[in-house]
């Protein structure tokens, strides 16, 4: 089956194709800081920051930077 013919189907049948992957990145960054969750799902800054905005998680406190080389190693 084509996309196309997909979407269509969906659209008849009153769902709309994309909602479900914005209210999917909007819950994301609502418990992950949006630099954090551009990074992993491999979106733009401005893309994550906005649905966070969008849903008023502000994370104004989160101190962003590398936290990698801030952890202690672990001892082999």
């Amino acid at each position: 089956m084509a996309a196309r013919s997909l979407q269509t189907i969906l659209r008849e049948a009153g769902i709309v194709p994309g909602t479900g992957r914005a209210e999917a990145l909007r819950q994301f960054v609502a418990h992950t800081p949006p630099p954090v969750a551009a990074k992993a799902l491999g979106y733009p800054d401005f893309t994550t920051e906005q649905a966070a905005t969008d849903i008023g998680a502000t994370w104004s406190r989160y101190a962003s930077g590398d936290h990698e080389r801030d952890r202690p190693r672990a001892r082999r």
